[in-house]
């Protein structure tokens, strides 16, 4: 979707925060909240803007952060419930 050209993203630094990404995610050897987790949620994401009612409805800048918020939303996850996390 072009939005390392688009946003003027210097490559060098996104490499970096990928790589630290990548590192934060999977530290904790989680089976389920890894990097591989988050490409998927980011898939999803991409998905629903190719929906026409929802690309309709968002700008280039809210479709990057969609995809980006998917792609960073379980970074660093313990893998434990939100009731046991509530309880602690």
């Amino acid at each position: 979707m072009n939005f390392i050209d688009g946003y003027q993203i210097d490559i060098n630094s996104w490499n970096s925060f990928m790589g630290r990404l990548i590192f934060k995610y999977n530290k904790r050897n989680n089976p389920f909240h890894n990097f591989t987790h988050g490409v998927t949620v980011l898939h999803g994401c991409y998905y629903l803007t190719t929906v026409k009612k929802i690309n309709d409805l968002l700008n280039k800048l809210e479709k990057f952060s969609l995809m980006f918020a998917g792609l960073c939303h379980d970074v660093n996850h313990r893998g434990k419930t939100n009731i046991f996390e509530k309880n602690c």
